[in-house]
């Protein structure tokens, strides 16, 4: 089915940014002329990533061997070419180029004897301009991870020699080791610091390869760090409950029920971000 612009569920989802309907539909379409279709102005979904930089949509159509990269719009554009025009135009974004690269790639390897717009050089493209906005986020984003992630590491790593219940001054052990609530609190514990120092290393090489680290890296980064917070918020609550509950009962729940709530708080207030981070 199309709708009045002649554009079918493909190109659809990737102008609305749903990648994960994108994903599906790709899953389940399999003549490759659906994948494949232009609209009344000849793109293909392939066509509109690169109008609209769907970066994740045009990596997902790329590795698809059904998808043609050799097809010309009505005004005789690949997706490279549109590419090129927009990086020309000045929007000079890591995002960009690294899709230009990845569709080059796929041209040279899938459309040899093609007649298809001149390649330019990158240095034809390369913008006077300063650093894009992306750009700046990209560097807000490092530093704001690398800080969480390193405030996570060392507040988990000296809850570790500061057991709650202490230390048994006899024989050196933690005093609440035989109880399950202490078994969680070591393994949260745990969980929260390593995530946590996975994300500082990550981060520390972020500049090596940024295009790439913020394809990639970055949404891992994230997750890593949203593990940490719950698995710290997880030894939180068991060892209010190992050093409160016994003289105490209603503080303890309390701050368990608070600590229960919090992500709930964070997912209502942030929905799908919280997971995701949007490229």
């Amino acid at each position: 089915m199309l709708d009045k612009d002649g554009r079918n569920a493909l190109h659809i989802a990737v102008s609305s940014g749903k990648v994960d309907a994108f994903r599906c539909l790709l899953k389940h379409v399999r003549p490759a002329e659906v994948v494949n279709r232009g609209d009344h102005d000849g793109d293909t979904p392939l066509h509109l990533t690169a109008k609209l930089s769907r970066i994740k949509s045009a990596l997902m159509l790329l590795k698809d061997r059904r998808v043609d990269p050799c097809l010309l719009n009505r005004v005789g554009q690949s997706a490279r070419s549109i590419v090129e025009e927009r990086v020309a135009a000045g929007e000079m974004d890591t995002y960009l180029v690294y899709l230009w690269e990845e569709l080059k790639k796929s041209e040279a390897s899938r459309c040899k004897n093609q007649m298809l717009p001149s390649v330019a050089t990158y240095q034809s493209l390369r913008s006077p301009r300063a650093a894009s906005d992306n750009d700046k986020y990209f560097e807000l984003s490092v530093e704001t991870y690398t800080l969480v992630a390193t405030l996570i590491a060392t507040v988990t790593f000296a809850a570790t020699f500061t057991m709650p219940g202490g230390y048994n001054q006899t024989s050196g052990m933690a005093i609440h080791a035989d109880r399950v609530a202490f078994k969680i609190f070591v393994v949260s514990n745990t969980v929260a610091m390593c995530s946590s120092i996975v994300v500082v290393f990550c981060f520390i090489w972020a500049w090596r390869d940024p295009v790439k680290f913020k394809l990639d890296q970055l949404t891992w980064g994230h997750r890593l760090t949203v593990v940490a917070c719950l698995a710290m918020i997880v030894s939180l609550m068991t060892s209010v409950y190992l050093t409160v509950l016994p003289s105490a009962r209603w503080p303890a729940y309390l701050v368990i029920a608070i600590g229960a709530c919090t992500p709930a708080v964070v997912v209502l207030i942030l929905g799908k971000e919280v997971i995701y981070v949007p490229l």
